[in-house]
């Protein structure tokens, strides 16, 4: 079962996602995510945002349950993105709260 707050992180969540695999506008992240290895059909987007430099973040989670955290500068090349995997690192995933929700949502389809 799924609490209001968690709702809304689905919805967000599923939202995010399906830009990730089907936007035009994502292209280019979707293609640096392939590049590194990542099958986008296997990964939630659970977190994303941008500031005014172009810089943009966000989270991924696979369906094997890892977690990674990115950076790059939007129109910028591979080598300005940098990925960093956080599955083990309680304290960096407490600031995204989505990722439990994500984990659960990957839990309940996996049922």
């Amino acid at each position: 079962m799924f609490t209001t707050q968690e709702k809304n992180y689905i919805q967000d969540i599923n939202e995010l996602t399906d830009y990730i695999r089907t936007d035009s506008d994502w292209d280019e992240l979707r293609s640096i995510l392939i590049e590194k290895g990542f099958d986008i059909a296997e990964l939630l987007l659970v977190s994303f945002m941008e500031d005014e430099e172009m810089n943009e973040y966000g989270v991924v989670v696979t369906y094997n349950k890892k977690v990674f955290e990115y950076e790059r500068q939007v129109g910028g090349k591979i080598e300005q993105f940098t990925l960093k995997e956080i599955t083990d690192n309680n304290c960096r995933q407490n600031d995204f709260p989505q990722i439990a929700t994500a984990l659960k949502m990957i839990d309940e389809e996996n049922k």
